[in-house]
């Protein structure tokens, strides 16, 4: 069986550590890449990135030099979720040809609207 690639983004904050548990539970059935962000966990050294376009694309630039699969799982929690969901418009834009499935958490969807 051909394995799936799982790209996982962190909480704001976050890095691969926080899902390292998980990856030897999953890791038969996927390829599993947690996307650090510059200035997070093994890219600590890189400054970090305080626009959310700045962000999603050093993200994207990652996912986009990883990608050997023709699908892949991407799954965010939190501000990985929103990171997660733009990722996936970017993938509809720059890469239609990779199936593209997506799971988000911790986030309400983007087309509700919440009034405070």
């Amino acid at each position: 069986m051909k394995k799936k690639q799982l790209m996982v983004f962190p909480f704001a904050g976050g890095n691969a550590n926080y899902y390292k548990n998980y990856f030897d539970d999953i890791k038969q059935f996927f390829d599993v890449l947690c996307i650090e962000a510059r200035g997070h966990g093994s890219r600590s050294r890189g400054g970090l990135l305080y626009e959310f376009t700045e962000y999603s694309n050093d993200c994207f630039s990652q996912v986009y030099s990883k990608i050997y699969a023709d699908e892949i799982v991407l799954f965010g929690h939190s501000m990985g979720g929103y990171t997660t969901f733009d990722i996936a418009l970017k993938m509809v834009m720059f890469l239609p040809e990779i199936k593209t499935n997506l799971f988000i958490s911790g986030i309400n969807p983007p087309q509700v609207i919440i009034n405070n």
